[in-house]
């Protein structure tokens, strides 16, 4: 009656690539459609790929320097597309079946994207709240520099939900959220990204990681600040933060507003936080506003606060 007798050989190296010319491997992507490949973006700014049938490269191509190093990627579902989100601020979008580089288009704080992954833009539109701020194409999610989350469409470059957590304001950013594929925000042709080839800074204020519930409901980012948010995406009111310091005495209050773009409406959704030497006048300013029980880890909402009252 005792436990069967298992026994492991380990695991065997298939393949080794060295990249060491092209100083670190920065992103990874992998697709299994219409066959196993492997997508990798080094610090040179090059995106190889190797089908797993066979030897060699099957093929790369370079990222344009003046937009900053591919720092992450994602593969569409169906194995057509390739995102890169790039140290400064861009999202390219290439055709993976012909290797072309399609259209991009720049996050309006310019600062790092550090994440980004695909989403199911069919589940957002099945929340009544959202169905008139998402496309019907494929969209993916970035986290960037400034603690913001931005959910975009593929196919247009356009951004449909945007989730904004900072100390320091940065109103202006929210002017140019729907900025689209061109001439915005483009870096001149005679700046080839050097600077970046030797060091990647780390920003103070990021969000740095983010994840998407399988029903596009909820939205969970973590970031620099040691926060995990989860993020409302129906009723962003309900919008919280489940872990980072415990500090009693911070209050925070979601709200979400719509800004009229170019082409499109963007959702925005953002926490304010309420200093402690002002919380007592915000409890009174926000009569719908519950405080968290004392800012411990264990309970509740995680030590903030967060508004009762719809946006």
């Amino acid at each position: 009656g005792g436990w069967p007798q298992r026994s492991f050989n380990g695991m065997t190296t298939v393949r080794a690539v060295d990249y060491s010319h092209e100083k670190a491997v920065l992103a990874l992507g992998f697709s299994s459609r219409p066959s196993a490949m492997l997508l990798a973006a080094t610090q040179h700014g090059s995106i190889h790929a190797h089908d797993l049938r066979m030897r060699g490269e099957a093929w790369s191509v370079e990222a344009p320097p003046q937009r900053g190093l591919p720092v992450c990627m994602c593969v569409g579902s169906d194995g057509n597309w390739l995102a890169l989100g790039t140290s400064r601020g861009y999202v390219l979008v290439y055709d993976v079946r012909f290797q072309l580089h399609v259209h991009w288009w720049r996050h309006p704080c310019k600062g790092q994207i550090f994440s980004v992954s695909e989403c199911s833009a069919g589940a957002f539109a099945s929340h009544q709240a959202a169905s008139s701020r998402v496309a019907p194409g494929p969209a993916i999610v970035t986290a960037s520099d400034r603690n913001q989350v931005s959910i975009w469409d593929v196919g247009t470059g356009s951004c449909v939900l945007h989730l904004s957590a900072t100390s320091r304001g940065y109103a202006s950013d929210m002017s140019n959220i729907s900025c689209k594929m061109g001439a915005e925000g483009q870096e001149p042709e005679t700046d080839l990204g050097l600077r970046e080839w030797d060091s990647l800074s780390l920003s103070e204020e990021a969000a740095r990681a983010v994840h998407v519930a399988p029903d596009c409901s909820h939205v969970i980012s973590a970031g620099s600040d040691r926060k995990i948010r989860v993020w409302d995406v129906a009723q962003p009111t309900r919008s919280s933060i489940i872990g980072g310091p415990p500090l009693a005495d911070e209050a925070y209050l979601y709200a979400a507003e719509r800004v009229q773009g170019p082409s499109s409406t963007v959702h925005h959704v953002y926490e304010q936080r309420i200093p402690s030497p002002a919380q007592a006048a915000g409890v009174a300013a926000y009569p719908g506003l519950h405080l968290g029980g004392g800012g411990g880890r264990g309970g509740g909402g995680g030590g903030g606060a967060r508004a009762a009252r719809g946006g």
